[in-house]
């Protein structure tokens, strides 16, 4: 029964009242979740691509559409206490449910994929410039890969753990860096980029980067207390 416990994750039946999280809880996994090196990444793809201003507006618009889909999806996690998948299966039925998995599972394999390969990348790049230790960047994917896979095995209960020791850090670390650059640096936002983004296709991307999370709101906000 204590087995049965730790790895339950209510994927097809709804979450009892006494197991029910915190909004702290759920902020902090959505942080966790939202917080990575692919928008970084985006990010600094963005500010190099168009002048900055624009940069930062398209980022503000798309960010401001994925919270209202994020919230509409999570108050349906919210109001039902079932996970995503339990969901789609009242809305497209048995078959369109097994149609959306196989959809919402290619996804979000590409996504562990690329956050697999920006970890190992990256963390290749700190050891060698930072302790002069090379590691192959394949061992690394395959840490990275193996970490990621350990919290999604435990579930929703691993990955509130985590998040709630490091999203404050990380938030910390996030705002001193900014400081750090606002400090040292001006900020140059009327600079034209040749061959950059559209304010459109900025904000697509900024949308992209964070449409399949917004779709599994559920299975973050169905523990709500």
């Amino acid at each position: 029964m204590k087995e049965e416990k730790v790895i339950t994750d209510f994927a097809r039946e709804a979450v009892p009242k006494e197991l029910r999280r915190s909004w702290f809880s759920m902020f902090s996994v959505l942080v966790a979740i939202g917080v990575d090196l692919s928008a970084v990444m985006l990010g600094a793809e963005l500010a190099n691509g168009m002048p900055l201003n624009q940069a930062i507006l398209s980022v503000c618009v798309g960010s401001l559409i994925l919270a209202i889909l994020c919230t509409i999806c999570a108050i349906v996690g919210a109001s039902t206490n079932l996970s995503t998948s339990m969901i789609t299966k009242y809305v497209f039925g048995k078959y369109g449910a097994q149609v959306f998995s196989i959809v919402l599972g290619i996804s979000l394999l590409g996504w562990f994929g690329v956050q697999v390969g920006f970890f190992a990348t990256n963390a290749h790049t700190v050891l060698q410039d930072a302790f002069h230790v090379s590691i192959n960047v394949k061992v690394l994917s395959l840490i990275g890969g193996l970490l990621m896979m350990t919290t999604a095995i435990f579930g929703y209960r691993a990955i509130e753990k985590l998040s709630v020791w490091s999203v404050p850090l990380l938030l910390g670390l996030m705002l001193f860096t900014l400081f750090l650059t606002l400090k040292n640096y001006s900020i140059p936002v009327s600079i034209p980029k040749a061959g950059g983004f559209t304010f459109g296709s900025a904000i697509s991307l900024v949308i992209s980067i964070f449409i399949v999370g917004a779709t599994v709101q559920p299975d973050i906000s169905l523990g709500k207390k």
